[in-house]
C-alpha cells in the first residue's frame, strides 16, 4: 500500500504509480488504503495512471482504492482514471478497483471512476467487480460515477455484482 489514507489536505494526486506485493488487512487498498476522504470537507483525491497486481486479502478491500472513500464527505471529490487491478481480492464488502462504502453519508460528494479495469477474481458477499457495496447509501445529492470499465475476473458471493456490489 503506497498510502494508508489520503484527502485530508485540499489535493492530494497519486500518477503513475504500482503496488506489485501481496496485502493482507481489511479497508486495503492496492494503492491508497481506507478512509479516503473520509469527514473531510472540500477534500479532493486524484488517481491516474496507477495499478496493483498482487493479490489483497480482507474485507472492504479494494484494488486500488480501500473503504470508505468519501464516507460522512462534504463536497468532496475522488477522481480515478486509466488505472487497473489484476489480482485477486478475497473479502466481503470488497470491490475490484473500490472497495466498500463509497460516499456513504456524504453530501454533495463525488466518486468518479473512468477508464479503468479489473482482471481478478473477487470473491466475497456482497462484492463488486469494480465498486464494491453499499455505494451512495444515506448520501444527500451525492453521486458514483463509472465510465468505460470493465471486470473480466470472476466474481462469486451473495449479493455479488459485476460492476457494483450490493447497494
Amino acid at each position: 500500500v503506497l498510502f494508508r489514507s489520503a484527502g485530508t489536505g485540499l489535493l492530494t494526486r497519486v500518477d503513475n504509480s504500482f503496488a506489485t506485493g501481496d496485502i493482507i488487512g481489511n479497508s486495503s487498498g492496492g494503492i491508497i488504503g481506507g478512509f479516503v476522504n473520509a469527514g473531510a470537507e472540500g477534500a479532493h483525491v486524484l488517481v491516474t495512471r496507477s495499478f496493483s497486481t498482487g493479490e489483497i486479502q480482507g474485507a472492504n478491500a479494494g484494488g486500488i482504492i480501500g473503504d470508505n472513500a468519501n464516507r460522512l464527505a462534504i463536497d468532496s471529490t475522488i477522481t480515478l482514471e486509466s488505472s487497473f487491478s489484476t489480482g485477486a481480492i478475497l473479502g466481503s464488502s470488497s470491490g475490484g478497483i473500490v472497495g466498500a462504502s463509497a460516499n456513504v453519508e456524504s453530501v454533495e460528494s463525488s466518486v468518479e471512476v473512468s477508464d479503468a479495469y479489473s482482471t481478478g477474481e473477487i470473491f466475497g458477499d456482497s462484492s463488486g467487480g469494480i465498486i464494491g457495496s453499499s455505494a451512495n447509501a444515506l448520501a444527500d445529492s451525492s453521486t458514483i460515477g463509472v465510465h468505460r470499465t470493465y471486470s473480466r475476473g470472476d466474481i462469486s458471493g451473495t449479493f455479488a455484482g459485476g460492476i457494483i456490489g450490493n447497494s
